[in-house]
């Protein structure tokens, strides 16, 4: 007897600048980072030089939300609002977190 099931995929995580002080469903998929979202936490996510753009990070909902981030190791508080994105023709709920326009040369966050 051979049972096959479905593999479902696995839902990613989404980082990046844009120019853009809001975020769209294109805009999320526009950002130039992704990831298996089974990472999400207790790793940094790195923006390298965001020149004056905005910084996000979009996690899937059911993965629940930060509790805090820390801005190159110091505390750090962020925008967020929710809203689907289409993932592999299904629509999923997602967190989009903000950090506003970012001047600094580098810049990384690391949720907690």
């Amino acid at each position: 007897m051979t049972l096959i099931l479905p593999l479902k995929p696995v839902l990613p995580i989404y980082w990046g600048v844009s120019e853009s002080s809001t975020l769209d469903e294109a805009g999320v998929l526009a950002l130039e980072n992704t990831l298996d979202a089974s990472y999400a936490t207790g790793r940094a996510y790195e923006f390298g030089d965001p020149a004056g753009g905005y910084c996000y990070i979009a996690i899937p909902a059911a993965f629940g939300e930060w509790e805090t981030m820390k801005r190159n190791g110091l505390n750090f508080s962020l925008e967020k609002a929710s809203m689907a994105v289409s993932v592999n023709d299904e629509s999923v709920d997602y967190v989009v977190y903000a950090a506003g326009q970012i001047d600094s040369d580098e810049f990384t966050l690391e949720p907690k």
